[in-house]
């Protein structure tokens, strides 16, 4: 992309709510390819959000990548001078638990970035359109909501598989959360 002079933007998400939707998403989707295995696990969805986070090999060629092999796969995009790196977080405005403040800003960078300008006014407007529970991907579209669904058995296999990326990312200054 960058000899071809295309502007990316990577949009982050923090990686443990990622890894509560993913679940949700493929417990409510039966044409998704891992659906009968997740709803075949005995241990519900604490047994399913473990699985997300830690991978599952289902056969030879079937399997769910460990969420840090997901995530892991992004951050060297964060490193290139050809992709803006923009947060769910600073997008998802205050019907996530964000501020429109940093949606507006969020939106004239990203606008700017691809060399699309928009007016604040514009940007407003934009800003106004951005929250969609009709999505097929929609569920709550919250920031933090990982933390009502984590418990220590999650918290200690995410640390193990991805706590290194919560901090190259920036979503926590070290370990202990």
């Amino acid at each position: 992309f960058s000899r071809l002079d295309i502007q990316q933007v990577l949009l982050l998400r923090d990686p443990r709510d990622i890894a509560v939707s993913r679940v949700h998403y493929v417990r409510s989707s039966p044409w998704h390819e891992h659906y009968k295995e997740m709803r075949q696990l005995s241990g519900g969805f604490d047994e399913q959000l473990l699985e997300t986070i830690v991978g599952r090999k289902f056969s030879d060629t079937d399997q769910i990548p460990s969420i840090g092999e997901i995530i892991g796969g992004y951050v060297g995009w964060t490193r290139s001078a050809s992709v803006l790196v923009v947060r769910f977080e600073d997008l998802v405005g205050e019907a996530g638990g964000g501020s429109r403040e940093a949606q507006v800003r969020t939106i004239i960078r990203i606008a700017e970035f691809i060399e699309r300008p928009v007016t604040v006014g514009s940007a407003h407007a934009i800003a106004d359109r951005t929250w969609n529970p009709k999505s097929q991907t929609f569920r709550r579209g919250t920031i933090g909501s990982w933390r009502a669904s984590f418990n220590e058995e999650h918290r200690l296999a995410f640390k193990e598989v991805a706590g290194d990326l919560l901090v190259t990312l920036g979503y926590e200054s070290n370990l202990d959360w």
